[in-house]
């Protein structure tokens, strides 16, 4: 009994051991994205949930239309309020925030072009990455200029960066 739980006690120990002699993968690429400005600014932080011209759309919409034209008028001003609003697209949060990083690292290497693709199913989001350009920075860093289209829980968005290796 004593031998069989040693034996036990080492094949479970194993692949900890294995896991802390890996070499550490690369860190993930510092990202710098392009401040989106809203065409009006409502001064209100939203927390990128870009909600705030939607309903203020709704809002007004809601308040010019009448009769048969409010539906109208509120379908189109939640439009008119999420297009003037400006928004970062959805966040990167939880457990999604794994395999992007994991994506950035595989940009940081791959051919320009070449498109890098992510995904969380748990948190049902997905996204591809693209690198447009490749240059050097102040401090001598190669970086690389990329597009991004991602989907998270049904929202979509496309986006663009520049990725650098930390440090």
């Amino acid at each position: 009994m004593r031998k069989t739980f040693g034996t036990f006690t080492a094949a479970a120990c194993l692949p900890l051991l294995l896991a802390a002699c890996a070499e550490n993968p690369e860190p993930a690429p510092e990202v710098t994205r392009p401040e989106t400005k809203p065409l009006i600014d409502s001064g209100i932080d939203d927390g990128g949930t870009g909600i705030v011209g939607p309903a203020a759309g709704i809002l007004l919409g809601s308040t010019i239309g009448s009769g048969g034209g409010t539906k109208a008028a509120v379908i189109a001003g939640a439009l008119v309020g999420y297009s003037l609003s400006g928004s970062d697209g959805p966040a990167i949060q939880g457990s999604m925030k794994t395999p992007y990083r994991n994506a950035m690292r595989e940009l940081m290497g791959a051919p320009i072009g070449t498109r890098v693709t992510w995904q969380a199913p748990g948190e049902k989001a997905r996204g591809t990455l693209w690198v447009t350009e490749d240059f050097t920075d102040e401090e001598g860093r190669r970086c690389r200029r990329f597009q991004e289209e991602r989907q998270v829980r049904g929202r979509k968005g496309h986006l663009s960066g520049i990725a650098c290796p930390a440090g």
